[in-house]
């Protein structure tokens, strides 16, 4: 399930690109949040309507109102896992039954096929990411599949016995590409995490073939690894769900796991990582034990967490289990958590609240999965 947040338009008018949003354009919406939720045969749409710009830029959050859409109006499934936007502005989801196409008023769904080789990969799919090519490349539980636009089907790429240049096995967990480099190659180069390790892949060459990582020494560490980030440094952090996070040079060269002594003397008492972004120039890391802001000499600013217990002064998160973090602007920051929507105002360091409760224009449930805001002012 997903939600859609609107940002209601106070000051300009940005033109849609998805034809189906058009109608919406014309009621004052412009920017959109997708936030994935499980178990649920829903979809939904956040009319931010109450949203009052003051100022000081700032706005009022605690009369969210959802609207719902549901499984019934063609999502395939009620679970979603990932979310993402593509240059002509189709949104996609990836659901435990086959990947959508939604292009604002109607979904298309993409399903293996056994009997055609460029079906995607499998039905289960739990990662979708479009590179810098604006590639769409799918992960599933039964290989990587990459979207060919202009056919309109899938290539896949599966582990291969006695083929060290395949992936080495086909349970996909994340993608991801290298951030902006001086060094092209290294732009070029798309991550793949899978139960068994972690592969690199070379975009800009004729034939796809996977280099699989060898951290020497340390290669049990890098199994199933569910979430890589790239920092400023261009340091990685590979998150795994139970066995810590682990730092590795630019140059595959290990520095630590951040649940034990490491040269940064920094320590971050969570076994997962599920989501990292940089904010204000610090790290924000959604863990299973709150949420870390880092700052870029890897120094511990702040650790927030959910508690009964607070004071005036003292700010508290719905969950410790945190999935996705959004900046949605310059003053807020959106937090998915197992219980609920936190927003966190930079500006005076407060934290809102949102969960589901007896109105129809609430949250339908509280365990959030992962938050996506769409590029169409961008695209």
């Amino acid at each position: 399930m997903f939600l859609l947040f609107l940002e209601l338009l106070t000051s300009f008018s940005m033109q849609p690109l998805l034809t189906g949003f058009s109608s919406l354009r014309r009621k004052g919406f412009q920017a959109c949040f997708f936030i994935a939720l499980p178990f649920l045969s829903t979809v939904v749409y956040a009319q931010n309507q109450p949203f009052q710009i003051k100022d000081n830029e700032s706005y009022q959050t605690d009369t969210l109102k959802f609207i719902h859409l549901t499984t019934t109006d063609g999502l395939s499934n009620s679970n979603v896992f990932g979310i993402t936007q593509d240059h002509q502005g189709f949104i996609w989801f990836a659901t435990e039954d086959g990947l959508n196409r939604f292009d604002g008023n109607n979904f298309v769904t993409y399903r293996h096929n056994d009997n055609d080789p460029h079906s995607i990969a499998d039905n289960v799919i739990r990662k979708i990411f479009i590179d810098s090519e604006n590639t769409l490349w799918v992960g599933t539980e039964n290989g990587l599949s990459r979207y060919n636009l202009e056919l309109d089907n899938f290539d896949t790429f599966t582990h291969h016995i006695d083929n060290n240049h395949s992936l080495r096995d086909n349970i996909i967990w994340d993608i991801y590409q290298n951030k902006k480099s001086k060094n092209q190659q290294f732009t070029n180069l798309l991550w793949v995490s899978t139960s068994e390790g972690l592969h690199t892949l070379q975009l800009n060459t004729n034939k796809l073939t996977f280099t699989r990582i060898d951290i020497r020494g340390y290669n049990n560490k890098f199994k199933e690894i569910k979430t890589i980030f790239q920092d400023k440094q261009n340091t990685f952090w590979f998150g795994s769900y139970d066995n810590g996070i682990h730092l590795v040079s630019k140059n595959f060269t290990y520095i630590g796991s951040l649940q034990e002594k490491n040269k940064y003397d920094l320590q971050v008492n969570a076994q997962a990582l599920y989501d990292g972004k940089v904010i204000d120039n610090n790290y924000w890391l959604a863990t299973d034990n709150g949420l870390f802001i880092v700052d870029d000499d890897y120094k511990l600013l702040s650790h927030l967490t959910a508690t009964n217990n607070t004071s005036k002064n003292e700010q508290s998160l719905l969950s410790n289990n945190i999935r996705a973090i959004t900046q949605y602007d310059d003053s807020h920051v959106w937090i998915a958590t197992h219980k609920g929507l936190n927003i966190v105002n930079l500006v005076d360091d407060t934290i809102t609240s949102h969960q589901n409760n007896k109105k129809d224009t609430s949250l339908s449930e509280n365990w959030l999965m992962g938050m996506y805001k769409d590029n169409n002012n961008h695209l």
